[in-house]
């Protein structure tokens, strides 16, 4: 993000999973507080079972 072009970054809300998986991460276990556990999912976030965007809630 930091590296990107201002235009492109300004006044965007970025969402963790987005950004690491634009950047190739698709693991997302070394995140988790207790590896053998999922993650929870943001809890304002509502993810559209259609096509995977999110939406705030």
């Amino acid at each position: 993000i930091l590296k990107r072009p201002a235009a492109e970054s300004s006044g965007r809300f970025f969402i963790d999973e987005e950004v690491l998986t634009g950047a190739g991460i698709r693991d997302f276990t070394p995140y988790a507080v207790d590896p053998a556990q999922p993650l929870y999912p943001d809890l304002f976030l509502d993810r559209n079972a259609k096509n995977g965007t999110f939406t705030v809630k």
